[in-house]
């Protein structure tokens, strides 16, 4: 009944209903203050934990809670318009607003992506300028991507910080 235990990938190679389970273990045990340091080839795991080190090429690019790595890999938070109709120019329209971030396209090509800084204070100024400047919009709903988006998001920044350092700028 150790207090501190090492886990190398539990779940590689195993079935989902398996896995659910192991995780349910997992939770329970940090639960009654147990500290668990764990290694997983499944990135979506990772959102399971408390804290994430996010290793590529032997580097930690990133550090924090599933939270933290989520607002570092996109800028904010994300909010998801839905719209009645496609708005194939809004990103454009959108990225110029100064409490917008990023602007980028959903699923849909009657949804786009906002990322903003603070969801309760921005939330508000988008649904104004929808209403002011789009002729409303269906729906304003949080958007959090899933954690595989998150680490290609900061695989991607850390490749792209690293080859900017390469080149001298």
């Amino acid at each position: 009944n150790p207090d501190f235990l090492v886990l190398d990938e539990p779940t590689a190679g195993i079935d989902p209903i398996l896995r659910v389970t192991i995780w349910d273990q997992l939770r329970h045990a940090r639960d009654v203050g147990k500290t668990l340091v764990i290694t997983t080839q499944y990135v979506t795991e990772a959102e399971y934990c408390d804290h994430v080190l996010l290793i590529h090429q032997g580097d930690i690019i990133a550090a924090g809670s599933p939270n933290e790595l989520r607002r570092g890999a996109t800028g904010g938070d994300m909010l998801e318009i839905h719209f009645d109709t496609p708005r194939p120019d809004i990103a454009l329209r959108m990225q110029d607003l100064p409490y917008v971030n990023a602007v980028e396209a959903g699923d849909r090509p009657e949804t786009v992506r906002v990322t903003v800084d603070s969801i309760s204070e921005d939330l508000p100024l988008l649904e104004e300028y929808c209403t002011l400047h789009e002729g409303g919009c269906s729906e304003i709903t949080p958007y959090v991507p899933s954690f595989d988006d998150v680490f290609v998001r900061l695989v991607t920044q850390a490749e792209a910080e690293k080859e900017s350092k390469t080149d001298g700028n």
